[in-house]
């Protein structure tokens, strides 16, 4: 109790607020940078494929099952456990889309998803599609596995990052050896300068 009620309990000054703003900004570069690495693009990708399975075979299952009740060959209406399971697997796998949203927007910003529209559409895709399959129940919910199209979009979009992640990577690399170029061409004019 021997702090004063009128001292404010966080530090004012600039530095340690300086300090935490630059800790924070480390944090988004060390983020943005664990999302664009290859691995982080393979495990998306991996992930898009295995919900693409999913949502296509919930759906083929569905028709299959609905045509055996149509015959007569089953009369329970409970969903089955199979149909259970796929369902919440493809849940599963949108909400680890939806955080791989939300670290990009922590890491890169609105700007990130403004200036491509392509990343506002992904993004839109997975969050529409989370909130089909959590709140649309019975035949409705088959439509929501017509947005495995839109969702299968996202390899499009994971070949287009890698795309530009390889011209960035070698765009560095032709400056650095233009740079390499520029100093050798340099040391030759001197060079020749001297015997001259």
């Amino acid at each position: 109790m021997s702090r004063n009620e009128t001292e404010p309990l966080l530090p004012t000054d600039s530095s340690s607020a300086g300090e935490s703003v630059s800790s924070l900004r480390k944090t988004q570069i060390r983020v943005g940078e664990a999302l664009e690495t290859h691995k982080a693009h393979a495990a998306v990708l991996f992930l898009v494929l295995i919900d693409l399975l999913l949502v296509s075979s919930e759906i083929l299952l569905s028709f299959l099952e609905d045509q055996d009740c149509k015959n007569g060959n089953d009369s329970h209406d409970e969903k089955p456990r199979w149909l259970e399971l796929l369902l919440r697997s493809s849940i599963g796998i949108l909400c680890a889309f939806c955080i791989e949203h939300a670290l990009r927007l922590f890491a890169f910003g609105f700007s990130y998803y403004f200036y491509n529209p392509l990343h506002l559409f992904d993004a839109a895709v997975v969050f529409a599609s989370l909130a089909l399959e959590l709140f649309l129940g019975g035949r409705l919910q088959e439509i929501v596995g017509l947005l495995i199209v839109l969702r299968f979009w996202r390899i499009v979009r994971i070949i287009d990052g890698v795309a530009t992640a390889v011209k960035v990577e070698h765009e560095g690399e032709i400056q650095r050896l233009e740079a390499e170029l520029a100093l050798a061409r340099n040391e030759i004019a001197a060079l020749k300068a001297v015997a001259a």
